[in-house]
């Protein structure tokens, strides 16, 4: 596996007329107790399967595994999931555990 390098980029939200207006530099976030640091944050790509990418938090040692399109337009993301159990395999040897289950129950 691969980590996939993707460095933050900075956004603006604004509301009009005089609504909040707030800047972040922030991309990343864990979905399961909100880690923000990015170091703790790795994101893992496999040469065989660029498209998708293991997404997971260090404090947690939980992750996401999620199916990029604009790297392959034609992925379908439940067959693609289903298609990655090697990337499990990864994940647990790595001491991640995966928050939600697929059809197969990987």
């Amino acid at each position: 596996m691969l980590p996939a390098t993707t460095p933050g980029t900075e956004f603006h939200v604004s509301q009009e007329p005089q609504g909040p207006k707030f800047k972040s530099n922030r991309r990343i976030l864990c979905t399961t107790w909100g880690e923000e640091a990015e170091n703790k944050l790795p994101v893992y790509v496999a040469e065989q399967v660029p498209h998708i990418r293991v997404e997971a938090c260090d404090t947690w040692k939980f992750y996401l595994r999620t199916i990029d399109s604009t790297k392959d337009g034609h992925a379908i993301p439940l067959i693609d999931d289903l298609a990655a159990i090697p990337l499990t395999l990864w994940a647990h040897e790595h001491g991640y555990s995966r928050l939600q289950r697929n059809l197969l129950g990987t």
